[in-house]
């Protein structure tokens, strides 16, 4: 689960939600749509998700990311967080 905090200065009026702009599974691209049907036969050592959103600006350091039983802030240790 990722929940996005937008930034200061929302357009109430953006009804759209963010957009996924790139998955990285242990550094490497995987399109969106395989994301689901990818075997690990261990636990990735990072997943990295680019978003967006074209009328508002997303806040990384107001983000949440959950994972399993594992969960924060993005850009607290451990999870990073690109503008």
């Amino acid at each position: 689960m990722i929940a996005l905090k937008s930034a200061e200065g929302i357009n109430l009026a953006d009804t759209e939600p963010p957009a996924v702009t790139g998955i990285k599974v242990d550094g490497k691209e995987v399109p969106a749509a395989e994301i689901g049907r990818m075997f690990l036969p261990d636990p990735p050592e990072s997943i990295e998700i680019a978003a967006e959103d074209a009328l508002n600006g997303i806040d990384p350091q107001g983000s949440f990311v959950q994972a399993g039983e594992v969960d924060g802030v993005c850009g607290a240790a451990g999870r990073h967080a690109a503008g």
